[in-house]
């Protein structure tokens, strides 16, 4: 099975390409965060994050500057599409971060909504901790040749490691290490 890179940027077109959803604003600026140091020594590509809670006028000036990747929460990516202030036309790629949580924050008509819009999108990733009946409905309708990727909480730490610590002042913790 040939699973596509989780999304191909093209630096130098100045559009929206990846979206990112996430439930909270926290979340969003986290993952925002987190794009910003893996694209940092890249061909110039540019993260927005844009969330309730915050001036959606200046996260509309934002928005005009190029922007390769939106972080956003349901709610103000629907009120930045209606507004015409977000084109999502160029979008390859949709990731549903902690898809159960946005959904049991009643985020699913929304979602519906998203994803809708972004019929044509190549990629498509959902990544939920549950699998809720409401998570199927969105994987049903929205994502065809769906893959589930099941990871088991006994397979998640190599059983041949060994972890052990030292309790250690501060001026001798880099003695202590080499000493290992």
């Amino acid at each position: 099975m040939d699973y596509p890179c989780f999304i191909k940027l093209i630096p130098k077109k100045g559009v929206i390409q990846g979206l990112v959803l996430c439930p909270t604003r926290e979340l969003g600026q986290q993952v925002a965060k987190q794009l910003f140091r893996f694209t940092k020594y890249t061909d110039k590509i540019f993260t927005e994050a844009v969330y309730g809670g915050a001036y959606i006028e200046k996260q509309i000036v934002a928005l005009r500057r190029p922007t390769h990747i939106v972080v956003a929460t349901p709610g103000r990516l629907i009120d930045l599409v209606k507004r015409k202030a977000i084109d999502l036309q160029n979008v390859k790629t949709v990731v549903l971060d902690e898809a159960d949580e946005m959904l049991s924050m009643g985020f699913k008509s929304e979602l519906d909504e998203i994803l809708g819009f972004l019929d044509n999108v190549e990629s498509k990733w959902l990544f939920s901790a549950t699998i809720p009946q409401g998570i199927r409905q969105i994987v049903n309708e929205h994502m065809s040749d769906a893959h589930r990727i099941e990871v088991n909480a006994k397979n998640v730490v190599n059983s041949k490691i060994h972890h052990q610590y030292v309790i250690c002042d501060e001026a001798e913790k880099l003695h202590v290490l080499y000493s290992f």
